[in-house]
């Protein structure tokens, strides 16, 4: 018998075997081909991936390309270009390729479900979906690449007696754009401090305040709290928001405010409070300056009047002299702490002026305007709101006249 079959088995088994131990050899060299991509090819190639999703919706092939790329967690660096390309590009059509694809691997940033919420074209992306929006065939509709915003497709009904399907009405929420947000009990900065939230934090809307101003949001205690409106981003279905009218007022300020900055005048006091002034931003220092209570006095005609007696009401130790001390004639400073005070000429008959505050909230909101610490009332309720303002650190000047 020829013992050629036998020689030719021998061989293919030869051959099979050389085989197999090349394959281990070629996977590593096509990885490592991959590994060394440049960073721009493999965002083109991500792009291209995007694009191709969204017309063919077979996410498993997508995410094996993007394996392929040879980056680390592959589908988060996808999320953090999508993130780059909303900043950077905008509204193009790469741009919702990679949202789009970002979305249905299940990684929503905040700046990614927002561009989708704007941008989807039948649905919005609710905060509890894992699938993009999509049309009948299975896909998200695809933005048009010759239109400069994105715009709505609408998906041809199968036919004429079709019911489509309502879009659902989002909860009215809250997106907090403050750094940090100051939560009160009731819709006003007169009412305290019962909480904060931080940037980027979704709080659910549970009313709103009279005008619109403030919105009554469940920040995860017992009772719910106030944020100003101006300084969080308002979603969902805000028509439906009640009005909530029976507020309880604010608490009482520990010393009343006077209707006007000045006193009434009384004429049978020896010395009246002529003027109450806030320095100026400028004056001050800025907000890092003084925090002091300038003192003039005057006799009847306007000079100033050396050795008379002033002193603080919350502090009545503290006793100054006018003229003393170098600080010019008929002049005495005090310093102003964190409470504030009033002050008064002793030894004669005085009026006591109004307290000089250096609380932030308060400080009657025409004054702090009018000492440039805030352009108009709503960025002085902002800042006050996010405390932003010169706390402590204010200063007044007063001026006592002789009437006699």
């Amino acid at each position: 018998m020829s013992d050629k079959p036998f020689r030719v088995g021998r061989l293919l088994r030869l051959f099979l075997l050389l085989a197999l131990l090349a394959l281990p050899a070629w996977s590593v060299g096509r990885k490592g081909k991959n590994a060394e991509l440049s960073a721009t090819e493999r965002e083109r190639r991500a792009v291209q991936i995007a694009a191709d999703f969204a017309q063919d919706g077979d996410i498993a092939k997508a995410k094996s390309q993007l394996e392929s790329l040879g980056v680390p967690k592959p589908q988060q660096w996808v999320a953090a270009l999508a993130e780059r390309y909303i900043a950077e590009k905008g509204d193009t059509p790469d741009t919702h390729h990679l949202v789009e694809l970002s979305v249905a691997l299940g990684l929503k940033t905040v700046a990614i479900t927002r561009y989708a919420r704007a941008h989807a074209a039948s649905t919005l992306v609710d905060s509890t979906s894992t699938q993009p929006p999509r049309d009948p065939s299975g896909r998200m509709t695809p933005l048009p690449p010759t239109s400069p915003t994105l715009e709505p497709t609408l998906s041809p009904t199968p036919t004429a007696t079709s019911t489509p399907t309502p879009t659902p009405t989002m909860a009215p929420v809250a997106i907090v754009q403050a750094d940090v947000l100051n939560v009160r009990s009731g819709p006003s900065t007169y009412y305290p401090v019962v909480g904060r939230l931080t940037a980027g934090k979704v709080v659910s809307i549970t009313g709103q305040s009279e005008g619109g101003t403030w919105w009554r949001v469940d920040n995860g205690k017992e009772e719910d709290g106030w944020i100003y409106g101006k300084l969080a981003e308002a979603q969902g279905a805000l028509a439906d928001v009640p009005v909530i009218t029976d507020v309880p007022p604010p608490p009482p300020t520990p010393t009343p405010r006077p209707p006007t900055p000045t006193p009434v005048p009384r004429p049978q006091a020896e010395f009246r409070v002529v003027s109450t002034r806030l320095l100026s931003i400028q004056e001050n220092g800025g907000c890092l300056g003084m925090h002091n209570i300038f003192v003039k006095v005057i006799d009847a005609s306007g000079a100033p009047l050396n050795g008379i007696r002033v002193g603080r009401v919350w502090v009545p130790e503290d006793v100054k002299i006018t003229g003393a001390d170098n600080k010019g004639p008929g002049r005495a400073v005090f310093d102003l702490f964190k409470h504030g005070d009033q002050v008064h000429v002793l030894g004669f008959s005085s009026e006591t002026t109004r307290p000089l505050e250096v609380e932030d909230e308060k400080i009657p909101i025409p004054e702090l305007i009018g000492a440039g610490y805030c352009p108009n009332e709503a960025e002085c309720h902002r800042l006050i709101s996010q405390n932003h303002l010169c706390r402590f650190h204010y200063s007044w000047e007063v001026v006592f006249q002789r009437t006699r």
